[in-house]
């Protein structure tokens, strides 16, 4: 079974927490602490089932990779505009057959 986008993640000294996500898009809150520092947008990302040494990667979703940011994936700080972002990759992966 391939592995989807978790409710949380702990990365780069933050946690982050699902808000919202369909199949082509997701938003975390960046926390630091109780406290929203911003919300990363971007991209539902998949990857592909690989090997690393004697380990192997399961395929499927995954959590963005800090080279991911600016391509897509992004992060602001304003939640409405967030919440665009959001409306705007959802509505253009709803209606296009190529996913970056």
């Amino acid at each position: 079974m391939a592995t989807v986008l978790q409710h949380t993640y702990r990365k780069n000294n933050y946690t982050y927490v699902l808000v919202e996500r369909n199949d082509h898009a997701a938003i975390y809150a960046q926390m630091e602490g109780d406290r929203i520092v911003s919300y990363e947008v971007g991209w539902v990302k998949t990857q592909k089932e690989g090997k690393i040494g004697d380990n192997i990667i399961e395929g499927g979703e995954c959590f963005w990779s800090n080279e991911d940011f600016g391509s897509i994936a992004w992060t602001i700080t304003d939640r409405a505009r967030a919440m665009g972002l959001y409306a705007d990759i959802t509505f253009e992966g709803q209606h296009s057959n190529v996913k970056p």
